[in-house]
């Protein structure tokens, strides 16, 4: 046996991945240099890999479509578009209902950072992160990702004034807005104010479940809340609505020594 010619058999085979798009006197070239011919991919091959690619177009087609409650359209885009023979547009189709569902989160994102009422200035980015100490980072990089929201997990940020934990709290909101979650952040006066007002008019349930839509609550300044009856009253039932369902982080100042 000819090792000369079986090796060149073995390279005419792993070259043609990299040289099937160049031109044919160049494949010409090296079938004469190989003595084999150079023959493309088996059509039954061609023909799979193309259908995978399909069936990959039309599932994510159809997944959109679902995304955007659009059930009709998920189930009779594919088959309309197969029936008149024009699988070849899928992939723009595809690629408009991306870009359809990429301005859907930025306007999503947008309308959920208004409502937040989160201070503008106060993002993660601006945030001096060098400033903390190391385990302190890393439980707010935890905490960045959102899995405390999504368990319904309560934080309480403590500390003397000025050493950021606003900032910290409000840093960590942008970035669950950022990832499609609701928050909004409430000074506590405000929100007892509110509530106060809210129970006195009768309107304490529907205000409470208005807090509930939100996935997060920031609730800021607790300490300085006064310490009467009533306040403790319609804090402690916020605390007891909200209990195992929704998150608050809150920022407690500590009295300085």
């Amino acid at each position: 046996m000819d090792w000369r010619r079986s090796t060149a058999k073995f390279g005419a085979t792993i070259l043609w991945s990299t040289l099937c798009s160049c031109n044919p006197d160049r494949l010409r070239s090296l079938s004469e240099f190989t003595g084999t011919d150079v023959q493309p991919d088996d059509e039954a091959e061609r023909h799979d890999r193309n259908r995978v690619v399909q069936q990959g177009h039309w599932g994510r087609s159809r997944e959109l479509c679902r995304q955007f409650r659009l059930p009709t359209l998920a189930e009779e885009t594919v088959s309309r578009f197969s029936e008149a023979g024009h699988e070849a547009a899928l992939p723009t189709l595809v690629e408009v209902l991306e870009q359809e569902a990429e301005d859907r989160r930025i306007r999503r994102v947008d309308r959920l950072r208004r409502a937040s009422k989160l201070p503008a200035g106060k993002t993660w980015d601006t945030f001096e992160h060098e400033r903390a100490p190391v385990k302190l980072r890393q439980q707010l990089a935890s905490l960045a990702e959102g899995n405390f929201a999504d368990r319904g997990v309560n934080v309480l940020a403590f500390g003397l004034p000025g050493t950021g934990k606003t900032h910290a709290m409000c840093a960590i909101g942008h970035r669950l807005v950022q990832s499609g979650r609701s928050v909004l952040f409430i000074p506590a006066y405000r929100l007892v104010q509110d509530m106060l007002a809210a129970k006195r008019d009768l309107e304490l349930p529907r205000m409470l479940r208005k807090l509930d839509n939100f996935d997060l609550l920031i609730i800021d300044d607790l300490g300085y809340l006064p310490q009467g009856a009533e306040e403790s009253e319609v804090l402690f039932t916020l605390i007891a609505d909200q209990s195992g369902r929704r998150s608050s982080p809150t920022r407690w100042r500590q009295p300085r020594r």
